[in-house]
């Protein structure tokens, strides 16, 4: 089975946003890039890249394309990114440890989503948690382990685009919320996430979104 093995901040201030992150989340952030000036001309936003480890990244990246994927940059065989079948940002890497994240994907069409994933990670369906404005979230993971992540439909939720917004974990949530208001994000208040894990969604001060999980 498939997992998220790395999470890499892609943004406009590279300093800025390690001084950011590592004052919310309580630890540096090591794995930030600069967007390119071609990505900015092409209207990119700062943004969390997930990367999914795989045995072949060129098999994996083909196997996406021919659904519908389109590969994003030069690829290699240690990385591709690629815009998935339902238009989010998606990363492929090098297999490892996974990443202490909950992985949520927002797409259009949660089935084809379901399917595509469940096909080349091997994640597994769970239940669905209807979660009111917020859309009803369906959660998926691995054979006989916890749900790690959701999708959910785009419908009905103005303003909400493709993407994989991964969760990441702090020690005090409220805390957490509170620099990050300090330090300039908008953050909107804490709600209860699919698996049941309090969860903020924001910008941070360059504009990219995030989201931060905890108590």
């Amino acid at each position: 089975m498939l997992t998220f093995t790395r999470l890499q901040l892609r943004t406009t201030d590279v300093a800025a946003a390690r001084s950011f992150y590592a004052e919310v989340l309580g630890h540096p952030v090591e794995d930030v890039e600069a967007l390119s000036p071609v990505a900015l001309a092409r209207g990119a936003r700062p943004h969390w890249l997930g990367y999914l480890g795989v045995p072949d990244v060129g098999f994996a990246a083909a196997w996406l394309v021919a659904r519908g994927a389109q590969l994003l940059g030069p690829q290699s065989p240690e990385r591709a990114v690629l815009r998935e079948p339902g238009g989010a940002l998606l990363g492929l890497g090098a297999p490892g440890a996974p990443v202490r994240a909950f992985h949520a994907l927002n797409v259009p069409d949660v089935e084809a989503a379901l399917t595509h994933y469940g096909q080349l990670c091997r994640w597994v369906r769970g239940p669905a948690v209807d979660l009111g404005p917020h859309g009803v979230h369906h959660a998926f993971g691995y054979i006989d382990g916890e749900w790690v992540g959701s999708m959910a439909s785009l419908a009905g939720r103005p303003g909400v685009h493709p993407q994989w917004l991964h969760h990441l974990p702090v020690a005090d949530l409220g805390r957490a919320v509170e620099i990050a208001r300090s330090r300039g994000a908008f953050v909107f208040d804490p709600v209860i996430g699919p698996d049941g894990v309090r969860v903020a969604v924001g910008d941070d001060p360059q504009g990219g979104a995030f989201a931060v999980r905890g108590r």
